[in-house]
């Protein structure tokens, strides 16, 4: 009975958890976003200072340098989705198992690009 149950509850509690990720994620590419902005528009940071900066905002929140030079800078980092392991626990474990794959062996990682 108990399984049951977490079934019925796990699929709406995995969209709602789904659909808050999805806002929270916009709000997060936006703080990146007005930082680089802040950044490339304050006449008193040097180039360097400017690229110094970026690359520790990118190492503080986890991503990986792929690319650096003095005109550009990449990061990447996977993000890995609660509300789809919730929403997979639902689907009789199964799902988790499937999105878990799918994670290690073919998401793509979150990319960010930032021209300096």
């Amino acid at each position: 009975m108990s399984l049951a149950v977490l079934i019925w509850f796990a699929i709406p509690i995995g969209i709602y958890t789904l659909m808050f990720e999805q806002k929270s994620k916009r709000k997060y590419q936006q703080l990146f976003e007005d930082f680089y902005t802040q950044t490339m528009n304050n006449p008193k940071l040097t180039q360097i200072q400017k690229h110094d900066l970026m690359m520790q905002l990118l190492e503080k929140n986890g991503y990986k340098i792929i690319e650096e030079s003095d005109s550009k800078l990449i990061g990447e980092k996977k993000i890995l989705s609660l509300g789809w392991i919730i929403l997979g626990l639902g689907f009789f474990y199964v799902g988790v198992l499937f999105y878990l794959l799918y994670y290690y062996l073919m998401q793509k990682p979150h990319r960010l690009v930032y021209e300096l």
